[in-house]
Protein backbone atom coordinates (compact mmCIF):
# COMPACT_ATOMS: atom_id res chain seq x y z
CA UNK A 1 0.00 0.00 0.00
CA UNK A 2 2.77 2.44 -0.90
CA UNK A 3 5.32 1.54 1.76
CA UNK A 4 8.00 0.77 -0.86
CA UNK A 5 7.73 4.17 -2.52
CA UNK A 6 7.51 5.94 0.85
CA UNK A 7 10.68 4.20 2.04
CA UNK A 8 12.49 4.96 -1.24
CA UNK A 9 11.53 8.65 -1.04
CA UNK A 10 12.59 8.86 2.61
CA UNK A 11 15.96 7.22 1.90
CA UNK A 12 16.61 9.53 -1.05
CA UNK A 13 15.82 12.54 1.16
CA UNK A 14 18.20 11.28 3.88
CA UNK A 15 20.99 10.74 1.33
CA UNK A 16 20.52 14.28 -0.02
CA UNK A 17 20.46 15.69 3.50
CA UNK A 18 23.68 13.85 4.45
CA UNK A 19 25.25 15.27 1.27
CA UNK A 20 24.51 18.77 2.56
CA UNK A 21 21.74 19.61 0.11
CA UNK A 22 18.71 21.69 0.93
CA UNK A 23 15.59 19.61 0.42
CA UNK A 24 11.84 19.45 0.43
CA UNK A 25 10.29 16.00 0.70
CA UNK A 26 6.65 15.38 -0.11
CA UNK A 27 4.98 12.04 0.42
CA UNK A 28 1.41 11.06 -0.25
CA UNK A 29 -0.44 9.18 2.41
CA UNK A 30 -0.49 5.63 1.08
CA UNK A 31 -3.74 4.23 -0.15
CA UNK A 32 -5.35 1.51 1.91
CA UNK A 33 -5.97 -0.35 -1.34
CA UNK A 34 -2.96 -2.40 -2.33
CA UNK A 35 -1.71 -1.75 -5.82
CA UNK A 36 -3.09 1.76 -6.19
CA UNK A 37 -0.92 4.66 -7.35
CA UNK A 38 1.28 6.29 -4.69
CA UNK A 39 4.12 8.78 -5.11
CA UNK A 40 6.89 10.37 -3.08
CA UNK A 41 8.88 13.41 -4.20
CA UNK A 42 12.23 14.84 -3.14
CA UNK A 43 13.34 18.28 -4.31
CA UNK A 44 17.03 18.70 -3.47
CA UNK A 45 19.37 21.51 -4.42
CA UNK A 46 22.59 23.27 -3.46
CA UNK A 47 20.43 26.41 -3.07
CA UNK A 48 17.56 26.71 -0.56
CA UNK A 49 14.28 25.03 -1.53
CA UNK A 50 10.85 25.45 0.02
CA UNK A 51 8.43 23.52 -2.20
CA UNK A 52 8.15 20.64 -4.60
CA UNK A 53 8.79 20.94 -8.34
CA UNK A 54 6.43 19.92 -11.14
CA UNK A 55 9.16 18.70 -13.52
CA UNK A 56 11.39 15.79 -12.52
CA UNK A 57 15.06 15.05 -13.17
CA UNK A 58 15.01 11.48 -11.88
CA UNK A 59 12.06 9.12 -11.49
CA UNK A 60 12.11 5.74 -9.77
CA UNK A 61 9.13 3.63 -10.82
CA UNK A 62 7.86 0.23 -9.78
CA UNK A 63 5.65 -0.32 -12.84
CA UNK A 64 5.04 1.02 -16.36
CA UNK A 65 1.72 2.64 -15.40
CA UNK A 66 3.66 5.17 -13.32
CA UNK A 67 5.58 6.33 -16.39
CA UNK A 68 2.40 6.90 -18.38
CA UNK A 69 0.74 8.76 -15.51
CA UNK A 70 3.69 11.16 -15.14
CA UNK A 71 4.87 11.75 -18.71
CA UNK A 72 3.79 15.40 -18.48
CA UNK A 73 6.39 15.88 -15.71
CA UNK A 74 9.34 14.67 -17.80
CA UNK A 75 11.92 16.92 -19.44
CA UNK A 76 14.50 15.91 -22.07
CA UNK A 77 16.98 15.51 -19.17
CA UNK A 78 14.73 13.22 -17.06
CA UNK A 79 16.37 9.91 -16.30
Amino acid sequence: AGEGIAATSFLMAKICQKAGLSLFEYGEYPSLIRGSHTTGQVHASKTPVSCQEKMVDLMVVLNEDCIRLHLDEFTPQTK
